[in-house]
């Protein structure tokens, strides 16, 4: 009898168990929200310009930022300097110089990094030895030695006919070892030697040695060239890339999109993805995000005026929906948007624009701020909401480092300063690995941090003043039943336990 009645809470408790709502973790969680600290002045160059921030997050908890800036005593108010600083998860170090220019045109301009499992940083960035052709330049350096301007490699120059217009060049990398660069060539002007062409290079020994470029496309008018690139690895073989063509009137004329799926040896023909029509404004600023090996998505800025619009692919990229106007009541040109995934798997998004005409409700309708919208699933996103003062600020970076430390940077052309602010985002875990011990450690193992300690053993550097980014409902990934199973038979351990003792004592 004991044994009938033990199997029927059984039975109970694992219906029950199984019943329970699952855990959100894929879309969002309807809970979360950031706490932002106030905006901070990293460069703090007044009277000349810094621009151009980009930021790379390590493991170990830490976000490192790169930007050009004009430190010489040179004639003019051109970048010619790449500087360096990092945030450790409480302060931001005083900026170092890295690289001056050297040769040529005083020019620095886009720094681009990555970061290895080995713990190494691999730095690009574009200079103009040879007017009026650019040249991409790279160096590397461990991460733990970064601030030692003596301990990053000699800078060595990659190729040398880049067009170097905006943002014409991206690198990201596979491990292990596999590194990958797509860049604009061929000089600007009205009279280019030969074609102008995306091109591509690799390396597979941690930028040892370098292959061959290989053009995986060429612009058929001397008017038109590339800029905006933006490179995407996926799974072990899949490469992605999309750039805006520019024309003879300067602005995104198409944006296109390309893939290899074999690594880079050979390249698809590409695909026009939208074109601008008539009097429309522009087709710019695109950034892909690869969701899995067939979903992706691509956002861009343009149609009539500087809207966002965001296309779908189901298929790894061969077929492509028709555009979506993501956020009806934002515009503006400034900046492609930013995608970073926390420790909970949602995928968050930032973006700069400033509210469209007939919407003062939602804000300043002059000035671009950052705006943070969360992935609901499908094709949707979530409204988004205001984090940044309205500052009329461009093209922002933003990481998420430890599992759940947001990082932006920005500046603005009115000031050229480079500008940053931190925040954590509530009920996501914080999960780092150790420092890198050395330079040749692999894969060390992370460690978890809860939220409550977290709280506890850091805080931030700045004085937070809360923003809260809104969740609505969001799609559930359930947890795994084998849970259940086993909180099910610890509990009937319990009873039949108790219902032995209690057998033991009847006279």
């Amino acid at each position: 009898m004991i044994l009938l009645r033990l199997g029927a809470i059984f039975i109970t408790l694992f219906l029950i168990f199984t019943s329970l709502p699952a855990r959100s973790i894929s879309a969002g969680n309807s809970n979360t929200e950031i706490i932002w600290s106030a905006p901070f002045d990293v460069s703090n160059t007044p009277g000349r310009t810094s621009t151009d921030p980009f930021l790379v997050a390590d493991p170990t908890g830490k976000a490192h930022l790169f930007w050009a800036e004009k430190v010489s005593a040179i004639e003019g108010n051109q970048a010619d300097t790449v500087m360096y600083t990092a945030w450790d998860g409480e302060t931001w170090r005083k900026p170092v110089d890295l690289f001056f220019s050297t040769g040529g045109t005083p020019i620095v301009a886009y720094p681009r990094a990555v970061i290895d499992e080995k713990g190494k940083i691999h730095l690009f960035w574009l200079s103009q030895p040879n007017f009026p052709n650019y040249a991409l330049n790279y160096s590397n350096s461990p991460v733990s030695k970064a601030y030692n301007a003596m301990e990053w490699q000699p800078e060595e120059t990659l190729i040398d006919d880049l067009t170097g217009t905006q943002y014409s060049f991206d690198v990201k990398y596979r491990p292990p070892g596999e590194i990958h660069v797509i860049f604009a060539r061929v000089q600007q002007g009205a009279s280019p030697p030969e074609e102008r062409a995306i091109s591509y290079i690799k390396s597979t020994d941690y930028g040892e040695t370098w292959s061959d470029p290989i053009d995986i496309f060429t612009f058929k008018s001397i008017d038109h060239g590339g800029s905006n690139l933006y490179l995407v690895v996926e799974g072990d073989l899949n490469i992605y890339t999309s750039w805006t063509e520019w024309d003879a009137f300067g602005n995104g004329s198409r944006i296109w999109f390309c893939r290899s799926i074999d690594n880079g040896t050979t390249w698809e023909k590409p695909i026009a993805l939208s074109e601008r029509i008539g009097n429309e404004y522009e087709r710019d600023w695109s950034k892909i995000y690869a969701f899995d090996s067939d979903k992706l998505v691509i956002m861009w800025e343009g149609g009539w005026r500087a809207y966002r619009h965001a296309q779908y692919s189901e298929d790894g990229g061969i077929s492509w929906s028709a555009p979506i106007d993501t956020f009806p009541w934002l515009i503006g040109e400034n900046g492609t948007v930013e995608f970073a995934r926390d420790s909970n798997n949602v995928l968050h998004l930032f973006i700069a624009q400033r509210v469209r005409e007939d919407y003062a409700r939602y804000g300043d309708q002059t000035n671009a701020a950052v705006w943070h919208s969360i992935w609901l699933g499908g094709r949707k996103w979530s409204e988004p909401q205001l984090v940044t003062p309205p500052v009329n600020l461009i093209n922002p970076r933003a990481v998420i480092t430890g599992g759940n430390r947001v990082v932006l940077a920005w500046y603005t052309q009115r000031d050229l300063e480079i500008m940053v602010m931190t925040g954590t985002i509530q009920g996501a875990p914080y999960i780092v690995q150790p420092e890198w011990i050395a330079p040749s450690v692999d894969n060390p193992t992370p460690t978890f941090i809860s939220t409550e300690e977290q709280s506890q053993t850091s805080s931030m550097a700045i004085a937070a003043s809360p923003t809260h980014s809104a969740n609505p409902n969001q799609e559930a990934i359930p947890l795994s039943k084998s849970w259940y199973l086993i909180i099910g038979v610890i509990l009937i351990i319990l009873l039949f336990g108790s219902s032995l003792l209690i057998v033991k004592k009847k006279p």
